[in-house]
């Protein structure tokens, strides 16, 4: 009995192996040049929230880095006293670049000096998560 047949097999499989290993890295790196569409723009934002010594909060958004926003695109979310997220009335420039702070308010309800608030900057376009913070109310004196 004769086992020639054994070794010429064990060779294809291995050599398949090594084809689809290669084709699936390959494939792998091509996707990962490629950008999806639908991606936001990056931006660096810095957030502060403060107390108007009253039932509002002064959101200050700081854009420190990155693409200029459309002011139109952004939306911001803000937590009140119940939980809830509100949209914080911001007065945005028609441009919102480097270097640019605006600021917005929203009512929050009663005593929010040392609250903690979570806040959402969303690029609408993209439904793009721009900043995501849990920020800590101080007050405006």
């Amino acid at each position: 009995m004769e086992e020639r047949g054994v070794t010429p097999v064990l060779g294809e499989i291995v050599l398949i192996s090594i084809a689809i290993g290669l084709a699936a890295s390959v494939g792998l790196v091509v996707y990962s040049w490629v950008s999806p569409s639908g991606y936001g723009p990056h931006v660096a934002l810095i957030l502060r929230a403060e107390n108007d010594n009253g039932e509002n909060v002064w959101i200050t958004i700081i854009h420190q880095g990155g693409e200029t926003l459309n002011a139109g695109d952004i939306r911001v979310l803000a937590e009140d006293n119940n939980g809830e997220m509100v949209e914080v009335k911001m007065n945005w420039p028609a441009m919102f670049s480097l270097g640019d702070s605006e600021n917005g308010t929203y009512h929050y309800g009663s005593n929010p000096h040392g609250k903690e608030i979570d806040v959402k900057v969303v690029h609408d376009p993209s439904s793009t998560l721009l900043l995501s913070v849990t920020a800590l109310i101080t007050s405006g004196e």
